[in-house]
């Protein structure tokens, strides 16, 4: 019977493995082409209704890539634990956000869409790409619950994913568009798309009334406070929050050209909250006078407080200001102002604002010629200042603390709310003082 079977199979056998190698040169020739090697002029682009524009985070995730538990101990590498370590930040938690008793009550008073559906929370709260793009397709649905996920702010992957991983990737780094997050200038901008504003990431003050809060970031701060996936900074404080101050009052001017040309207008987000939402009683703290004359609206208080400390003198930002004090700013002469301002501060070189700004707002206070006022957002820009220049600011943590205590009429207690006690002008003024001594 064995002999029967072999006798049976012998013929047939040469036909079989004759047939299985024309199959594999058929798959080879007439098999696609592999792609050519990436270049920058053949990269795909980011496109706003292409999702394959972004790789995705869970690309970042692996153990072997990003997603390691120990950072490596060559110091030369990157630290591969960075998808772990964002998995603590805030960011990574943003679109949850959405679902929130508050994020639920905020689209209510809106009284359009869902908070987690509308494309003005998504914006920020996701990935930027991810809010305009049909919310149905799988990809969206996946990547959006990452919330501001890896390419939010490394830019879409799909063109250096594969380039980032080869040894001189150094090298030629700059061939590829991935942002360049360890230059502090460019994490600031970055920072800045959502928490200043952008067109399209406009926290307008309708958000505002809704319950959203208001937007007043100093980057040196936040940077601090986040859990970091990124190798320690070799920048001073000082140098990161002068940073800070000079990019966020560039994006904030850029949102404002924005508004004026579109939009409701005047924008009350730009002004101080408490011109209008304060006590009629007297005495009133947030009444108090300032370097406004009254009447005037107090335009700029938290993004130009210190401005003109930092960057030097800005004819074209005190133009400007005035503009903006009137009850009702022309659109076009705004825009006109907001432009007069950008080309201003970009004639102050970097370095020169950074040397400056140190020993400069110092000098101001002692002489009593600084620029920002007594008002709320005024001193918690000074306070912050102070502790990041600290280095060379010849006041310590314990003299701008006192500062602080002496603010409060009662007990040394923050106001949660921002209403209690605490007097700003009394702060400023305790600073002069301890400045001088």
């Amino acid at each position: 019977m064995d002999n029967l079977k072999l006798w049976y199979w012998r013929p047939i056998l040469p036909i079989l493995i004759g047939v299985w190698i024309v199959a594999i040169f058929a798959v080879r020739w007439f098999a696609p082409a592999p792609p050519a090697p990436q270049t920058p002029s053949s990269r795909l682009q980011p496109s706003i209704t292409n999702p394959s524009a972004l790789a995705g985070t869970p690309t970042c995730s692996a153990r072997g890539c990003h997603g390691g538990i120990d950072a490596t101990p060559n110091p030369d590498r990157c630290q591969q634990n960075e998808y772990m370590q964002w998995a603590r930040d805030p960011h990574a938690d943003a679109y949850r956000t959405l679902f929130s008793e508050r994020s639920q009550n905020i689209a209510k008073h809106l009284g359009d869409k869902k908070a987690h559906e509308d494309p003005r929370c998504l914006a920020c709260h996701t990935n930027l790409l991810l809010a305009s793009l049909p919310q149905d397709r799988a990809f969206v649905q996946q990547e959006r619950l990452f919330g501001v996920g890896c390419e939010s702010c490394h830019g879409s992957a799909t063109g250096w994913l594969a380039a980032h991983t080869a040894p001189d990737w150094r090298q030629k780094k700059s061939r590829y568009a991935m942002p360049d997050l360890a230059d502090a200038t460019v994490a600031a901008r970055t920072c800045a798309g959502c928490h200043v504003g952008a067109p399209g990431r406009d926290v307008n003050h309708d958000l505002i009334a809704a319950g959203h809060p208001r937007l007043a970031f100093e980057y040196g701060t936040y940077q601090a406070k986040m859990p970091a996936h990124w190798r320690p900074s070799k920048k001073s404080d000082a140098h990161l929050w002068t940073v800070g101050q000079v990019v966020t009052a560039q994006a904030a001017l850029e949102l404002l050209a924005h508004r004026a040309n579109a939009g409701p207008w005047p924008e009350f987000a730009e002004y101080d909250c408490f011109a209008c939402h304060h006590s009629l009683t007297q005495p009133s703290a947030r009444q108090a006078p300032s370097r406004r004359k009254p009447g005037t609206l107090p335009w700029g208080s938290w993004y130009f407080a210190l401005t003109r400390d930092v960057a030097g003198p800005l004819p074209a930002l005190d133009v400007l200001e005035k503009t903006m004090q009137k009850p009702l700013p022309d659109r076009k002469q705004v825009a006109a102002d907001t432009a007069a301002v950008l080309a201003e501060m970009k004639k102050h070189h970097e370095t020169v604002v950074y040397e400056n700004s140190r020993k400069r707002i110092l000098d101001r206070l002692r002489t009593g010629t600084l620029a920002a006022d007594a008002s709320w957002d005024s001193a918690e820009q000074l306070y912050l200042a102070l502790h990041a220049l600290k280095p060379s600011s010849g006041l310590s943590d314990l003299a701008v603390e006192r500062a602080f205590a002496a603010g409060f009429d009662g007990p040394l207690s923050w106001p949660r709310d921002r209403r209690g006690p605490f007097q700003p002008s009394r702060f400023v003024e305790k600073l002069k003082l301890l400045a001088s001594e």
